[in-house]
């Protein structure tokens, strides 16, 4: 059974249910550089590898940056 997701606007089909935690190594996401929001809730890092991921979920990815200069 497919899961059909929208992560960071775009469409994403999943071939099986599977956990935020799973879904970000097969992405080549390092957990610890990005802060997860599922269906507008933040989902804390201790919670990703619990969480799983249903059909017509919203994820978004926020990724740390550095840089700047501060005035």
């Amino acid at each position: 059974m497919s899961i059909k997701l929208n992560v960071n606007g775009k469409g994403k089909v999943l071939d099986k249910k599977k956990d935020i935690k799973t879904y970000l190594e097969e992405m080549g996401i390092d957990p610890s550089t990005v802060s997860i929001k599922l269906n507008d809730k933040t989902i804390k890092t201790d919670k990703l590898e619990s969480t799983l991921l249903n059909d017509s979920d919203n994820l978004e990815f926020i990724f740390f940056m550095g840089g700047g200069n501060l005035i």
